[in-house]
């Protein structure tokens, strides 16, 4: 069996992203993508062995560029971050993604079958097509209510990981707010992160409302008072020369310690 890659996969990691944010690597691949969608619109008609030649003079050389372009734009971003995934998934399915240009024969993207395709498969004598459709449901948060998509599921045999059937209620969710909170990041921020990591759009009153529940706690903490005497040390490097047959020189370090049950005066400790 031949893995075969969907394009419209790859090509909507980089939609979702310039979407969320306008981010300018995201847009040059969209571009990249509609030259290949272009070629292909002018080859549909055409026979296998004519669809494949053309692909390979036309499709090929975009794809090679594009290929090099996400390899050099991924040693430049963050593990971790959306842009590295969207560039990730490409790059380790590239093979198979890439697969229709030596095969007439093959589609760019699997939404032909989605579309037409499916229809024609039964379990039980029902199509499964609706498996495809987002049912909409809204889950309640701490501190309001949050809408979530999730597939119709005719069968049962869809397990959802992050939202349990049935569950209406998602208590962790204030808790990922508040911990992208404490690092430092904006409501903005956090809006952004939570649209890229759970494709959920929350709206900035709501992260607010989470973040002024522990507002009194970080002014308290910020207030604390400070203990009276914290340790103090410090540490020093010099450079010797030392006979050894012959002369060489070694690093002397040199640490003084001066802990809260010292003096005024600093201890030296041998290191």
């Amino acid at each position: 069996m031949t893995e075969v890659g969907c394009l419209a996969h790859a090509r909507r990691k980089f939609f979702d992203l310039h979407a969320a944010n306008k981010s300018q690597i995201a847009e040059f691949a969209l571009q990249q993508f509609a030259r290949v969608y272009d070629i292909e619109r002018e080859v549909r008609e055409l026979d296998a062995t004519q669809r494949r030649d053309i692909r390979r003079r036309q499709t090929q050389p975009v794809l090679d560029a594009l290929h090099e372009w996400m390899r050099l734009q991924r040693q430049k971003v963050l593990d971790g971050s959306a842009i590295a995934k969207a560039l990730d998934y490409n790059l380790r399915r590239w093979e198979a993604l890439t697969r229709f240009v030596d095969d007439g024969q093959l589609p760019l993207d699997n939404n032909w079958i989605e579309n037409r395709g499916c229809a024609e498969f039964c379990v039980n004598g029902q199509s499964t097509v609706g498996a495809s459709r987002l049912v909409r449901k809204h889950n309640d948060i701490q501190d309001g209510e949050l809408p979530i998509e999730v597939p119709r599921d005719r069968h049962g045999s869809f397990e959802p990981q992050l939202i349990p059937k049935h569950q209406t209620r998602w208590g962790g969710f204030d808790d990922k707010i508040i911990s992208l909170y404490a690092r430092g990041m904006t409501v903005r921020e956090i809006q952004a992160h939570l649209q890229e990591m759970y494709g959920t759009e929350v709206s900035p009153s709501l992260i607010s409302s989470v973040t002024d529940a522990v507002s009194d706690e970080v002014k308290a903490w910020q207030a604390r008072p400070l203990d009276p005497i914290y340790p103090n040390a410090r540490l020093d490097c010099i450079h010797v020369k030392v006979r050894e047959g012959a002369v060489r020189v070694k690093a002397v370090y040199l640490g003084y310690l001066k802990p809260e049950e010292a003096d005024q005066e600093s201890r030296p400790v041998p290191q």
